[in-house]
């Protein structure tokens, strides 16, 4: 049977829909059941005793539709209280027509039918689902360092500095350039005071001198966190005095 959705895509259901019918008569009742699809495949037959399922064509009972809770619709109070539940649940609406509220066995097929469509659409829905590209990490991750403390956000960045002295010393190019990148992606969660650009510049800097001042500065990071500022001036004063012996003052800056 065709479906209306009234809340939700037809092209991506979400697999637990609130299907309703108008019961037919002068009043305008608005009867409802709830349809779930198991998201992992329900194979009855593992679970009934060999003597009750011998009772039952076995095709049924190797999966399981969309379920219909409860069988047969019941009257909900009205469509708005129905569309506030569907928004709080995050549901689909779905309008199955008229329906004769005293024919039990009508109302029963009515549902039976919306239970296969609405079921046949989720598994076209799930195809294309396997078929999509995994959400890697880096597409996770400006959402999750939002969601971070800034000591947390600190402590990923001193573990991207290590992945970047790594690759620098390895001469791999393409990994130096994905860990700035996530190190960028960190630092527009950061305030401007912890110098991002001034740290992947140290860091790119080969052998001794790149791992000396890389760690100064992650500390100088940490210290202006804690609001450390005694500390905070004699590890700056470390820093300066280091780059002086090295020369490295007026380095330009990294890739």
């Amino acid at each position: 049977m065709p479906l209306d959705f009234e809340r939700g895509e037809r092209a991506r259901p979400k697999g637990h829909a609130i299907l309703y019918f108008q019961a037919q008569g002068p009043q305008e009742q608005v009867l409802a059941t709830y349809l779930v699809v198991p998201p992992v495949a329900l194979n009855l037959a593992k679970y009934m005793p060999p003597l009750i399922a011998s009772k039952f064509p076995l095709q049924e009972m190797q999966s399981v539709a969309a379920i219909p809770l409860p069988p047969v619709p019941e009257e909900l109070p009205s469509r708005f209280f129905m569309r506030q539940l569907a928004e709080a649940r995050d549901d689909d609406i779905l309008f199955g027509g008229s329906l004769d509220a005293q024919d039990v066995a009508a109302a029963l097929q009515a549902v039976s039918d919306a239970a296969q469509a609405y079921h046949a659409l989720w598994l076209d829905f799930a195809a294309t689902i396997e078929k999509e590209a995994p959400i890697s990490a880096g597409d996770l991750g400006p959402f999750l360092y939002s969601m971070m403390s800034e000591r947390e956000r600190l402590a990923e960045l001193a573990k991207l500095v290590g992945t970047l002295r790594y690759a620098v010393e390895g001469r791999a190019s393409a990994l130096v350039q994905e860990a700035i990148e996530q190190m960028r992606a960190i630092g527009q969660h950061l305030p401007e005071k912890y110098g991002l650009d001034e740290l992947i510049r140290l860091a790119c800097l080969p052998g001794e001198p790149g791992s000396q001042l890389s760690q100064l500065y992650m500390r100088r990071c940490y210290l202006l966190c804690d609001e450390d500022y005694r500390a905070l001036e004699q590890i700056e004063r470390q820093i300066k005095e280091l780059q002086a012996q090295l020369g490295l003052a007026d380095a330009p800056a990294g890739p």
